[in-house]
């Protein structure tokens, strides 16, 4: 009977991954600058001044993948590598420990220090249409329900402005941490309260978000932290003094015509830029833009990039099936008959 109650049930693993969360072929690299492969100008990246220090096992070491696999060497995921494609050229050298890799599909004068490993087309369009999957699931979240659906760890839905110069402690309730940011003002403190459990995902849809603060972390670690910017021409910027933490995902471009295939591949994107002697911990993936990404002297990521592979949600289950239930029943009628031989004083 019993194997005939456990044929009856569907398997259920006994929790899934937030798929919507899910950076895939973009996520593992301390920097990303993508951009439709066709037409229009190239942006540049300037890896001079910046130190990537990552390597570490504990973010995103995974591999892409994309289906059908494309021709050309795949990149490898790594918290200090860099990820470059599409209409993206770029200088310099960036130092760090280890030496980061830089994966890239387009022209290059980097020099030896960094000798670029050239991948295709295929494998960063796969990162950036995964980039944009997780942009857009993160801008629809509160207009599709907040937490619906988040069925297997605590999810808080909330509102939140940011006034200039303002300090605003957060603090997790031990599972996915949702804010809409209705305004981030410049020169912003964010102090983050937590546990391995939390993750704090921002959907900055007005705002760029420039500071010159230094950001404070206890109980959880920057790769559960994630700024999603989608304002036209919105981006980022550190400044002198800074010291942020998470991954910011720069999504702001508007224009349909930014698209391998419209032919048009213009971009009003926004753009990133560190200042002399700032630091991140987490990652930059910066899509579409429409500006140079450029670094100053002494500038640092610590490559620690997102990566919400604890954050889990459970199947919520089905009704009993009929047999199932039937049995149960049958178990429960015994019992109870059991329980009266056992303890007379319990029948009335």
């Amino acid at each position: 009977m019993a194997a005939a109650l456990a044929a009856s049930q569907p398997a259920h693993a006994a929790s899934d991954p937030l798929m919507g969360l899910d950076l895939g072929c973009a996520e593992g690299y301390a920097l990303v600058n993508l951009r439709p492969n066709a037409g229009g100008p190239r942006t540049s990246t300037s890896l001079s001044g910046l130190t990537i220090n990552g390597g570490s096992t504990q973010s995103v070491p995974v591999s892409c993948t994309p289906s059908p696999t494309p021709s050309g060497t795949p990149p490898l995921s790594g918290d200090g590598h860099v990820l470059l494609g599409g209409r993206v050229s770029y200088t310099g050298t960036a130092a760090g420990t280890p030496t980061a890799m830089i994966f890239a599909n387009g022209s290059s004068s980097v020099t030896s220090a960094n000798i670029p490993v050239t991948v295709g087309n295929g494998w960063t369009d796969q990162a950036r249409a995964d980039a944009l999957a997780v942009s857009s699931y993160i801008g629809s979240f509160g207009n599709s329900g907040a937490c619906t659906g988040i069925t297997g760890t605590a999810c808080n839905y909330a509102t939140i402005s940011l006034a200039s110069g303002s300090t605003r402690t957060l603090t997790g309730i031990g599972g996915l941490n949702f804010y809409d940011v209705s305004s981030f003002g410049s020169n912003v403190q964010l102090n983050f309260v937590g546990n391995p459990n939390d993750f704090f995902v921002f959907n900055v849809p007005t705002s760029s978000i420039v500071t010159n603060r230094g950001w404070t972390i206890s109980g959880l670690a920057p790769s559960q932290i994630l700024f999603n910017l989608i304002g036209q021409g919105q981006g980022v910027s550190l400044e002198a003094g800074a010291n942020a933490l998470g991954t910011f995902l720069v999504s702001s471009n508007t224009n349909a015509g930014c698209t391998a295939s419209s032919g048009g591949n213009t971009c009003n994107g926004g753009t990133v830029t560190m200042a002399s002697n700032t630091s991140l911990y987490g990652s930059l993936i910066v899509i579409n833009n429409d500006s140079p990404v450029s670094f100053g002297s002494g500038s640092v990521i610590h490559g620690t990039p997102f990566n919400p592979t604890r954050l889990r949600q459970v199947p919520v289950p089905g009704p009993l099936p009929v047999l199932g239930a039937a049995t149960a029943f049958g178990w429960s009628r015994r019992l109870r008959r059991r329980l009266k031989r056992a303890h007379p004083a319990l029948q009335s």
